[in-house]
This record gives structure tokens, C-alpha cells and sequence, in this order.
């Protein structure tokens, strides 16, 4: 009887094309006389990295574009396929790369508003949960914020995409008169009912309703790896910012070092049967940032100088893997809806595959992951 594929459907009946990343040659866009990144034949490719724009009737000889995270910046690769080309706009393929399962939407456009809508109604039904275990760990980064914005008595500071506004209120400890910011609707009701003497109000960073020079200080957690156009976010907190203000943004790490992220991701990785979950185009590469120099560009592209990128490591601990589990899907928006729109079977699958990858880090103790993230910031001459 002959072997069945098990490898998973395309929504068009077709079978997935497969790729082997051979190498990862110069980009026209890197910074004159940067090396470019190596990558051997086992490259791995998180499942959360994505495409925002492709043109259509790729797949003879495929061009990744900026947005696939372990690709970092624009480049090209060689690939060996298999199975049938797609072509076409809006036509998704699970790209196998060396047992990792990748979720690209092929379209020749995006739709960044549709994005960011997802995104904040994502939050607002995670925002009386997010503490559980996202939010404990952003909080740890709160103070390195500030001090990298010069946050002090007297600063006039806005927190953009606050969450439940922990930077907003360590700011007004400072003696600063902070001022909180956030697409989610459910976010903003968390902040004012946790901290009723500040101001907040529902805004998009990319287009923030406050004057010119307005503010000493501009901190943003956790922001830009979530916005279609970071880059117009970065002008918006130039803009707002006095000459000699400052600015501060953090972003997550790779998941290979931010182990928080990876794990999950790689146990979503092992997973047969993991399907395409519908998110909506239009999204950013959550991990483009992780590399300095991009993050550095960033900031100093928008305007900002004296800029400063640095790492910062610390650990995270849970008593087990459900709390690590409950966690991650009450405290996320993305990578909770790649598990929680598959069917209760491979749900239970990725949670018995997450148990194998985290072994290496459980102890008597429970199981202890390290973070990791960047934190950049830079001054408004």
C-alpha cells in the first residue's frame, strides 16, 4: 500500500512547496562594508514570520522578502522545491524548511489597518489577563526605560502603547507628569482603573494627537514589532519630543534567546497538522528589530542621535508548563491565535511537544526560561 503524504493541505487542495535555504546573499540595502548574514542549510524559520508584500507567481525561484525573520533586512536565497508552483495573490503556502513550518501569505499587497484592528481588539480581550505572565516579564524592563529616556521629577512623558500603563506609573513615581497611550480600548481601561491620577487615552502610535514638542521624554515597550509602519511611529515620537528630549523603545530578542517566545514556537514547529491560522496581512516581522543595526537605524532614521542599542538578559520562572501555556496565550495576540485556531487535537499536540522542549530548562524548582531583549534609545537634537 503506497505511503500517504502526511504533509499538511494548502487551502487550494495542493500540496506545500518545500525549501531548502541554501544561502543568504548580499542585500543592495545593507550598510556599506556590513557582512552580510550567514545561513547555513539547517536555517530555521519561526512559523510567526510572515510576508507582507510578494509579488504574485512566486515559487520558480522565490524571493523572501525584508518581513521573514530569520532573513533579516531584504535578501535572496536559493531554493530546491517540490510539489506544485502557486501563483496568484492572496494564496497561502506552508513552506516546510527543514521540518520548520512556515506561514506565509503570498499577496502583492497588505492590509495594514486591518492588521492593527486585529491587533488592538486582540488586546483588549487580553488586557485583564496579560499580567498572568507577559506582562510580569515586560515589567522588568520598565525602569531600564525610563533611565534610558531620562525619565525624572518634572519630565513631561507619554507612554506609548502603555498596556496597563506599569511605565506611566513608575514615571509619575519618578516625580514625572506622565501621560499613557494605546490602541486597545480594553488597555486603556486597565490603566485608568489602575492608576486613576494619570491620563490616558486610546491613540495610535503612528499618528499620536498631541502638538509638536510636546514631551521631555517618549518611552515605548514592546511597540514597533507590532506596527505595520514603525518607521512612521519612530517620526511621530520625534515629533512630539522638545530638542534635547529623549526617547526609549524596547523590542523582544531572536527566540533562540528569548526563550519565552521559543519555546512555544519551536513546540508549534514539531506539530503536524498545524494549519494556516487566517491572520491578517499586513503584519510586521516581530523579531526584524533584534538585530542592532536595524534597531540602531531605526532610531537614527527618524531623526534621533547619540543612539544606543544594548541587550538585556534576565530570567523567567514557572511552576510548570500549564502556567507557561495559560500564560502565553492570555498574554498575546499573535502567537496565541496560531494555537487557538487549530482544532482541540493538535492544540493538545503542541501542549505535549511544548513539555519535550522545555525539559531542558525544568528543574525542582519549575522551569526557569531566559528573556532576552533590546532596548534602544537616542536623543531629539
Amino acid at each position: 500500500m503506497p505511503k500517504q503524504n502526511s504533509r499538511p493541505m494548502c487551502n487550494d487542495g495542493r500540496r506545500p512547496t518545500t525549501l531548502r535555504v541554501s544561502r543568504l546573499a548580499r542585500s543592495e540595502t545593507s550598510p556599506a562594508g556590513s557582512a552580510p548574514p550567514r545561513f547555513g542549510a539547517a536555517t530555521r524559520i519561526s512559523p510567526w514570520a510572515r510576508s507582507t508584500s510578494a509579488a504574485p507567481g512566486v515559487c520558480g525561484s522565490l524571493a523572501l522578502a525584508a518581513t521573514l525573520s530569520e532573513l533579516v533586512l531584504s535578501g535572496r536565497v536559493r531554493e530546491h522545491q517540490e510539489g506544485a508552483r502557486f501563483g496568484g495573490m492572496a494564496k497561502l503556502a506552508h513552506l516546510r524548511v527543514d521540518r520548520v513550518l512556515v506561514f506565509w501569505r503570498m499577496n502583492a499587497g497588505s492590509d495594514p489597518a486591518g492588521f492593527k484592528a486585529f491587533e488592538a481588539e486582540g488586546w483588549t480581550r487580553k488586557a485583564a489577563t496579560y499580567d498572568r505572565l507577559t506582562g510580569r516579564t515586560t515589567a522588568r524592563l520598565v525602569e531600564p526605560l525610563l533611565d534610558a529616556a531620562g525619565v525624572q521629577s518634572g519630565s513631561r512623558l507619554l507612554d506609548v502603547a502603555c498596556g496597563p500603563g506599569r511605565c506611566a506609573g513608575a514615571g509619575a513615581a519618578r516625580g514625572a507628569v506622565s501621560l499613557g497611550v494605546d490602541a486597545a480600548e480594553g488597555m486603556v481601561a486597565v490603566a485608568r482603573a489602575r492608576y486613576p491620577e494619570i491620563e490616558f487615552r486610546q491613540a495610535d502610535a503612528e499618528r499620536l494627537p498631541f502638538a509638536d514638542a510636546s514631551f521631555d521624554a517618549v518611552v515605548a515597550g514592546f511597540v514597533v514589532n507590532h506596527l505595520p509602519r514603525p518607521e512612521g511611529a519612530l517620526a511621530e515620537f520625534v515629533r512630539v519630543l522638545r530638542p534635547g528630549g529623549r526617547a526609549a523603545v524596547t523590542v523582544w530578542d531572536r527566540p533562540e534567546r528569548m526563550r519565552l517566545l521559543g519555546v512555544l514556537a519551536e513546540a508549534v514547529e514539531r506539530t503536524e497538522g498545524v494549519r494556516d491560522p487566517g491572520l491578517p496581512s499586513g503584519g510586521p516581522d516581530a523579531f526584524r528589530f533584534a538585530d542592532e543595526a536595524a534597531f540602531a537605524a531605526l532610531l537614527s532614521g527618524a531623526g534621533l542621535d547619540a543612539v544606543q542599542v544594548r541587550s538585556i538578559g534576565f530570567e523567567e520562572r514557572v511552576a510548570d508548563t500549564g502556567e507557561l501555556w495559560d500564560g502565553m496565550l492570555a498574554g498575546s495576540v499573535r502567537t496565541a491565535a496560531v494555537i487557538e485556531r487549530q482544532s482541540k487535537e493538535v492544540r493538545r499536540r503542541i501542549r505535549a511537544e511544548l513539555e519535550d522542549v522545555v525539559a531542558p530548562y525544568r528543574s525542582d524548582d519549575g522551569i526557569t526560561l531566559p528573556v532576552s531583549a533590546k532596548l534602544a534609545s537616542g536623543r531629539r537634537p
